[in-house]
């Protein structure tokens, strides 16, 4: 990266040796080895948490683990916070980047820091968060860390198998009224944070952009339906049916179909997981199941569509429930983190753009409480979240230095 003017540079050999070190603690899948499953409360997640514990402790930082197992890693001078951090844990075979990248980044921040002595009037804090992935609560870490767990009924919520957070947490050494009471930092203390983590998306590859500057994270409203009709055999006259999958289909559909209407406005529409109550090729079930997603980031959009589904429900000839399983808002990120980015990157004679995310961030959790920002490096054809993510050793290098100077910046 000779055309950069930074006085510092960034030991990507490092980073990658690091990132081959965390992604070894991973429980295989047969079908593809590549993919990465970290899952929160796991074995594997203790074994990366004890490993970045470690790689802090080398550098003289005052390091500590709260009751959710959240790690966090300040330097010793005076003054406010500058926060940096994203998460150590994955979906289930998921990808070697997601996350993990945005730790290590501000990991070799901090070591670049630390080499050359760098004097800063504020402090820098790394945090890898908790359970951003959601096998039990999405973003249970940060909203840990920003204290706001207080209402939420914890010792009740399962993960897909049916393993419940409370023992899951035991099993790895943490207690979960300790942690709920326990929960929260002093916001008082922190100036702002930034997240650095990959695109998940095609855009900056496809403009041939170096850097996004993350300025939005798209609302995310989510839908589970329920459909009670009638279950029969498959001879059954159709005349007679109270089909829930049928029934169930349509309605996901037409909601399908107005989300349409918003596909200029950056509407996003996903059904992602059906369930029957059979599930046998000679039945016609008598409940069905299934979820709409909706991001974007106008919130009028998603009360229209809110409207709507309702409506279509309201509506139709069967039972139909409607549950909310996520209602999170639209979150802007703050002005002048944002300004920092982007002078950094003019710094570094990085190209830029401003960019909202469709996915979810321990940022926008952050955002509500402190001035956030995030930084977005390429994704290869824009795939996350599977065996064949992939951001090139070049953005790693790039996204990294940026986030140590941006990081430099907001400390001076």
């Amino acid at each position: 990266m000779n055309s950069t003017k930074s006085h510092y540079k960034v030991d990507l050999s490092r980073i990658l040796q690091d990132l081959n070190e965390v992604n070894s603690f991973t429980t295989s899948y047969k079908d593809n080895p590549r993919g990465i499953t970290r899952r929160s409360f796991t074995n594997e997640d203790s074994k990366a948490r004890l490993w970045l514990i470690k790689k802090l402790e080398d550098l003289n930082l005052d390091v500590n683990v709260d009751g959710f197992g959240n790690v966090t890693a300040t330097t010793k001078n005076s003054g406010k916070k500058v926060v940096v951090g994203s998460h150590l844990d994955t979906i289930p075979n998921g990808g070697q980047y997601d996350g993990i990248l945005g730790i290590l980044s501000a990991l070799e921040a901090l070591r670049v820091i630390k080499e050359n002595n760098i004097e800063l009037n504020k402090r820098i804090e790394l945090v890898a968060f908790t359970d951003e992935e959601e096998r039990f609560y999405s973003f249970l870490g940060s909203y840990a860390y920003t204290g706001d767990l207080d209402d939420v009924n914890l010792d009740k919520i399962k993960d897909s198998d049916g393993k419940r957070l409370k023992d899951q947490m035991e099993k790895q050494g943490f207690d979960l009224k300790t942690a709920v009471k326990n929960s929260g930092t002093n916001l008082k203390e922190i100036d702002s944070f930034v997240e650095l983590h990959i695109e998940q998306g095609p855009l900056l590859e496809n403009k041939k952009v170096d850097i996004g500057v993350v300025d939005k994270v798209k609302g995310d409203w989510r839908y589970a339906l329920t459909v009670k009709g009638k279950t029969d055999h498959a001879g059954f006259p159709m005349q007679f049916r109270e089909d829930a999958y049928l029934e169930l289909n349509d309605i996901l559909y037409k909601a399908y179909q107005k989300s349409k209407e918003f596909l200029d406005e950056g509407l996003l529409f996903t059904v992602g997981k059906i369930e029957l109550s059979t599930n046998l090729a000679n039945v016609a079930p008598g409940k069905a199941k299934g979820t709409i997603d909706l991001r974007v980031d106008d919130i009028t959009i998603l009360e229209k569509m809110d409207l709507f589904i309702k409506q279509l429900a309201k509506e139709s000839s069967l039972e139909v429930e409607v549950d909310y399983i996520l209602k999170l808002d639209p979150t802007n990120f703050d002005e002048k983190v944002c300004k920092a980015i982007e002078d950094s990157c003019t710094k570094l004679n990085l190209s830029s753009m401003r960019i909202s995310s469709g996915a979810g961030h321990d940022a926008q959790v952050l955002a509500t409480k402190v001035p956030s920002a995030m930084i977005f490096v390429p994704s290869v054809e824009g795939r996350s979240h599977c065996p064949e993510e992939l951001t090139l050793d070049s953005d790693i290098e790039k996204g990294s230095l940026l986030l140590l100077e941006t990081l430099l910046s907001l400390a001076q």
